[in-house]
């Protein structure tokens, strides 16, 4: 079995990397905050560290922790990315973690299984087409659509997920929203124009599922429950202003096609 500590001993700025390494990963895989605050706690202790005292939001990490000698190292970063929910690359961080902790993996091997978690899939990229295809379908025919109905959602739902695959690096996350909300609108309107969908409603709202952002405003409710409200306040906002965008793009594809489905 590894040990969790090197045979050599840690410095504060190693243990710092390592555990902000693992936060990071967990912030930009859609975790909570307490999550983050206590995953790099934990690993700081164990690595090596007398006390730690780790402060997060939703774009920033801090971290300070003070050594056994007396020493002390200070580590900040800044995540300007937004945070994508994978709860898979979520379980394999916590992996690394408690593994971690319980002196499974040595921190040699840390930064290894750290970059190989955050680049790990539990499936194919191709398998998310059709399942955000069956996503669209399933709720245009849950809200009162029929089979033709779940087919032009589906079909929409397809270039949602294609649209989501190849954004641009230019463009931000509510950018892109609106943008995949407008062309999800327009096609939707256009299937139904050409008989392969039967009612508009239905598709609208199957499509737009696809998009809501449930998982990461459950995420914000419990962050705040967890005692962390600027974190929450900051992540309602976020799903807040993302659900604008949304209704933005899907109401500027019905005021410019909507008379095309009258």
């Amino acid at each position: 079995m590894e040990q969790a500590k090197s045979e050599r001993p840690l410095s504060g700025d190693a243990i710092l990397a390592i555990a902000a390494s693992v936060g990071e990963g967990i912030l930009r895989s859609g975790g909570e905050i307490f999550r983050v605050e206590d995953t790099v706690s934990r690993i700081c202790l164990a690595l090596g560290a007398a006390d730690a005292q780790v402060f997060c939001i939703t774009n920033l990490l801090q971290a300070g922790l003070t050594m056994p000698d007396g020493s002390t190292a200070q580590l900040m970063r800044r995540i300007n990315d937004a945070a994508q929910v994978n709860l898979y690359r979520l379980q394999r961080l916590n992996e690394i973690s408690r593994r971690l902790c319980a002196g499974e993996l040595s921190a040699d091997d840390a930064p290894q299984a750290i970059a190989k978690a955050m680049q790990s899939l539990p499936y194919p990229e191709w398998l998310s087409y059709p399942g955000g295809a069956l996503l669209a379908a399933a709720f245009a025919v849950f809200f009162g659509g029929n089979l033709r109905d779940g087919v032009c959602a589906g079909l929409v739902g397809l270039l949602m997920i294609f649209l989501d695959r190849h954004r641009l690096a230019c463009f931000n996350r509510m950018a892109y929203t609106v943008l995949n909300a407008f062309a999800a609108g327009v096609c939707s309107i256009l299937l139904i124009r050409l008989g392969i969908g039967a009612h508009l409603d239905p598709v609208l709202i199957g499509t737009i599922m696809v998009l809501i952002p449930g998982l990461a405003f459950g995420n914000a409710l419990r962050d705040m429950l967890g005692g962390n409200l600027l974190s929450g306040v900051m992540r309602v906002m976020e799903c807040l202003l993302l659900a604008a965008m949304i209704a933005f793009g899907y109401t500027a594809a019905l005021l410019l096609l909507g008379g095309l489905v009258r």
